[in-house]
This record gives structure tokens, C-alpha cells and sequence, in this order.
């Protein structure tokens, strides 16, 4: 995987998850990489996070090129995209398949 996929499944992790549980986090991260291999959206993991009315926090203002360490200057912020990166990571490199192959998720 490119290195422009796994900062932008990152920033999806970081937006999109922050506040939930580890588990909730892996699980947004294999929703979109289920979504980019599934033949009904876009193939790469930054075109599905583009897709216009697929996530909230993304509204074409947000840099998918710049981590939010640049716009946040917050210990608690820092932790958050670490993680948030370790996740994105482990999803491109040693995908699982706890969602069973879902395109969807919500927070309960």
C-alpha cells in the first residue's frame, strides 16, 4: 500500500474514531479497506474516504495530506493519531476480518 493510503486511512481513523475503542477503531479502518477492495466504490483508500457524503468529518477542507499534529498542538491529540496510525498500519499490512467483510459501520 502507498504511503498517501495509509495517511489517509489515518486521518479516517483519527476523524472518524478517535474517541471509540481500540476495536472500534480497527473496525472503521477494515470498513473503508473492505470498501476500496470491493469492486462497488472507488479502489484506493483515499477516493472511498473522498466519496461525497460517505463521512461526516470529511467536507473537502480537510488535507488528506497533513496529519492533525499540524493543526492540533495537544499531548492527548498526539496519542490520538499515533494510535490512529499504528491502526492504519496494521489494516493495510495484516488485514483481519472481524467486520466479516462489511461496507458499513455505525457506533453501537
Amino acid at each position: 500500500m502507498s504511503s498517501a493510503a495509509m495517511l489517509c486511512l489515518a486521518l479516517a481513523v483519527f476523524y472518524e474514531s478517535r474517541g471509540e475503542p481500540l476495536r472500534g477503531q480497527q473496525a472503521v479502518a477494515e470498513v473503508i479497506v473492505n470498501r476500496a477492495e470491493s469492486g462497488k466504490y472507488p479502489k484506493d483508500i483515499c477516493s472511498v474516504i473522498k466519496q461525497q457524503g460517505q463521512f461526516s468529518w470529511y467536507n473537502g477542507n480537510i488535507s488528506l495530506s497533513k496529519p492533525p499534529v499540524f493543526i492540533y498542538k495537544n499531548a492527548q491529540v498526539n496519542e490520538s493519531w499515533e494510535q490512529a496510525k499504528d491502526v492504519a498500519h496494521q489494516a493495510l499490512r495484516e488485514p483481519t476480518n472481524h467486520t466479516k467483510g462489511a461496507l458499513f459501520f455505525n457506533s453501537t
